[in-house]
C-alpha cells in the first residue's frame, strides 16, 4: 500500500501529539548532545596540552529537529477545504509513525546521547 485516504482531523490530532512528544525528545537529546561535545572537547584539549596523540575530527551528528516539519504539515491541513486527504508511505511513516528518513541510523546515535558519550572510542 502506498496511499491511504485519511480524515484531517484525526490526522491534525496525531500530528500535534507526535510533534509535542518529538519537541520533547529533541530537547532532551539536544541537552545530551551539548555534554558529549563538551566533554569530548575537554578530554580532546586536556590531551593536546599533554602532547596526545588525538584524531582532531568530531564526527558527532546533532540530533534532527523535524518540529517544524510537523508545523508546517499541521497548519496545511488546518487550510485544507475536504474532510480527507491522502497522503503516501513516506508522509505516514514520518508523520504518523514519527519515523523520519534518516532516524533510523540517527537513533542509534541518539539512544547513546541518552545515555552516555558515544565518542569515548573517537579520543
Amino acid at each position: 500500500m502506498e496511499q491511504i485516504t485519511i480524515n484531517v482531523n484525526k490526522l491534525i490530532d496525531k500530528l500535534i501529539k507526535n510533534r509535542e512528544i518529538h519537541k520533547k525528545e529533541i530537547k532532551k537529546l539536544n541537552k545530551n548532545y551539548r555534554k558529549i561535545i563538551i566533554d569530548t572537547l575537554s578530554t580532546r584539549l586536556r590531551l593536546i596540552k599533554e602532547d596526545g596523540n588525538i584524531n582532531p575530527a568530531l564526527n558527532i551528528p546533532r540530533p534532527e529537529d523535524h518540529t517544524e516539519d510537523y508545523d508546517i504539515a499541521i497548519e496545511m491541513l488546518r487550510y485544507e477545504t475536504r474532510d480527507e486527504v491522502k497522503i503516501d508511505r513516506r508522509q505516514f511513516e514520518n508523520y504518523v509513525l514519527d519515523k523520519w528518513g534518516r532516524k533510523i541510523h540517527a537513533d542509534s546515535i541518539q539512544n547513546k546521547f541518552r545515555n552516555n558519550n558515544p565518542l569515548k572510542s573517537q579520543l
